[in-house]
């Protein structure tokens, strides 16, 4: 046997894996050669390193210190936004739409509050008078008014999606971003 084809099964003879008929040619080739009984106890020290792990003890006062170290650092900043600021946000936007919304479609916007206030008028006649009204006031414009209110839906959709996306794929990257900004 050639000592290139003995140094690969070296590992396997100190672990006793071989084949009956390869540990009898690896014992062969070690009795003449002195060279891979060199390479072999370098295996078998290699081996009793990997064996006996050193037990690695942390300092008696390690849990303290970390502790200490965590309390010294400063407390991150959490930008919160008012609930309230994005309601009225999305109730102006919403709004802006829609008047844009009935300006293009040929009305003005103060043309779709006297009609919406004329039926309003009739509410203390009863909701049969109220469906009547809403009928005469919106009759001419009830595609313009489905398509705006479908408009604001459509809104509303999108801006569901975009808080969701927000939460769920920005924000985490962000927070991710600045953490590793203030370690550094």
């Amino acid at each position: 046997m050639r000592c290139s084809h003995c140094r690969p099964l070296l590992g396997a003879y100190v672990d006793h894996a071989l084949t009956h008929r390869a540990r009898y040619h690896v014992v062969h080739h070690l009795r003449n050669c002195a060279f891979c009984r060199s390479w072999l106890e370098e295996v078998r020290a290699i081996d009793g390193l990997l064996a006996t792990p050193p037990a690695v003890e942390p300092k008696a006062n390690f849990t303290h210190a970390v502790m200490a170290e965590v309390r010294s650092m400063p407390i991150p900043y959490v930008h919160r936004t008012n609930p309230w600021l994005l309601l009225c946000a999305y109730m102006a936007v919403a709004w802006i739409i829609m008047g844009a919304w009935l300006k293009i479609s040929g009305l003005s916007l103060a043309g779709a509050f006297t009609m919406a206030a004329s039926g309003a008028n009739h509410l203390s006649l009863g909701l049969r008078t109220l469906a009547e009204a809403a009928q005469h006031a919106f009759g001419s414009t009830t595609p313009a008014v489905a398509a705006a209110v479908a408009g604001v839906l459509l809104l509303d959709a999108l801006l569901g999606a975009a808080f969701f996306a927000f939460y769920t794929i920005v924000r985490p990257r962000l927070a991710a971003e600045l953490a590793y900004a203030r370690k550094v």
